[in-house]
């Protein structure tokens, strides 16, 4: 029986705290002036189209099993004082039957991380949102909700009988063994000390503080085929990965143009080295920065050098970022504080890095006699604030320059995203000329010594 909107949500019957993973999304909706639910909510849901005679009661049951399976989608969202903590709902994923108007919204938290909704918009057509909050996915669930849901609808349809439920990874011990881990204190201030002696507390601009309004501007980039190409055979040669070849370009521009010897980029890791936890629902994904030293002799050693740093950076993926802003600054992290800002510029690679959904998408498949066509379509509450408050005594936010590439139709293409307010457009142009310079001298093979800024 579908469950009454109005009715009360069971009682929890776990309270946790966050992971470390989550941590880092919870700080980031620290930086709004506003708590829930008037600030952003980042839920992204995923949407499917069904046409033909669709079995309501498989749908339900599917979803069902889904949730015994991956708990994450039963995790509730607690606040007290300010502080975040997860519960566990004793009930399954439910599905609710709404009007057609109401299939897409925004999730009411505090509450519970997921839900689903069914609407009927035609005779024989239905529409299912699956609305759930970053706290509980990242990119990888995306691709494993959908495929899961897909062969579990299938199987009760065509037999009566769902998958195994077995969960394929146990997620809060996996949160509880890395918040007991006994160096996790140690790892955190070594980290932190590399940062600072990168710059960390050293920003490439100055924002405004206070409330503030982020506009940003957009430059797009692109690399042609033969490029593309060269740059991906000297991957090959150097035993690099494309993202450890974008990454040292992209440092060397950022340090030219800004006249810096010591540049940290930073990424998202998708978290996930664990056995099982590459088929599990929930946010495995960090922020995990590479701090770079620019002085080298040629763009081989570069590269060797970014490709250790990449390895050393992976391993901080399971601290907890906010506690590491803290240990950087070498104070407590207020609320104005941007969590982002212990980085130069970020590097997001689509398939590689990031936690958002790579693009929106749109796909077709048969389940069952019932023609299913599903699309990403992020949702924003209406009442969100654009704004973020910025300390006095903050740093300048690594989020003020971000660079998101990806591979499509045989060659990189691009943007360099800016926060006007920090950068003007002639600076940012500069970058961008620079990164694609630097792109082209590495793909060429270039061994030469680089050049100062």
């Amino acid at each position: 029986m579908t469950r009454d909107p109005l009715d009360p949500v069971p009682a929890p019957v776990t309270s946790l705290p966050l992971s470390a993973r989550q941590d880092w999304c919870w700080s980031w909706l620290r930086c709004y002036p506003r708590p829930y639910p008037q600030a952003p909510d980042l839920a992204a849901p995923l949407m499917w189209h069904f046409r033909g005679r669709l079995d309501v009661e498989a749908l339900r049951q599917a979803l069902s099993l889904m949730a015994r399976k991956h708990e994450t989608l039963r995790y509730t969202l607690e606040l007290s004082g300010g502080t975040a903590r997860l519960a566990l709902l004793p009930d399954p994923l439910s599905l609710e039957i709404v009007p057609a108007d109401m299939a897409e919204r925004v999730l009411a938290l505090p509450g519970p991380l997921a839900t689903a909704t069914l609407a009927r918009t035609a005779d024989d057509e239905h529409l299912l949102a699956l609305h759930w909050h970053h706290l509980i996915y990242d990119q990888v669930s995306v691709e494993l909700f959908r495929k899961e849901l897909a062969s579990t609808y299938r199987s009760l349809v065509e037999s009566g009988e769902g998958p195994d439920t077995a969960s394929p990874f146990d997620y809060r011990a996996f949160a509880q063994e890395e918040r007991v881990t006994a160096d996790r204190e140690e790892r955190i201030q070594r980290a932190a000390s590399t940062l600072r002696d990168h710059g960390a507390l050293e920003p490439l601009s100055k924002g405004r503080a206070g409330e503030v309004e982020r506009a940003y501007g957009h430059m797009p980039m692109a690399v042609d085929e033969s490029t593309t190409s060269q740059l991906l055979a000297r991957c090959r040669t150097e035993r690099v990965s494309l993202f450890t070849a974008l990454a040292a370009a992209l440092g060397v521009a950022v340090g030219r143009v800004h006249g810096r010897d010591r540049i940290i980029v930073s990424a998202h890791h998708h978290g996930r080295d664990r056995p099982g936890s590459r088929g599990a629902l929930g946010l495995f994904a960090n922020v995990v920065n590479l701090p770079l030293e620019l002085d080298r002799s040629d763009r081989a050693e570069m590269l060797s050098q970014a490709r250790a740093k990449l390895a050393e950076a992976t391993s901080t993926v399971s601290l907890p970022f906010s506690r590491l802003c803290e240990a950087t600054r070498g104070t407590s992290t207020s609320s104005g504080y941007l969590p982002s800002a212990l980085s130069h510029v970020w590097l997001r690679l689509d398939g590689v890095s990031g936690w958002w959904p790579a693009a929106p998408s749109v796909t077709e498949e048969d389940w069952c006699g019932v023609r299913v066509s599903t699309r990403d379509q992020a949702v924003r509450a209406p009442q969100a604030s654009p704004r973020h408050i910025v300390a006095p005594d903050a740093v300048g936010a690594g989020a003020a320059l971000v660079v998101g590439m990806q591979y499509r139709g045989g060659r990189l293409v691009g943007t360099m995203k800016y926060e006007t307010g920090h950068f003007p457009t002639e600076v940012v142009s500069a970058g961008v000329v620079a990164f694609a310079a630097e792109i082209d001298a590495i793909a060429r093979g270039g061994r030469g010594r680089i050049p100062a800024g």
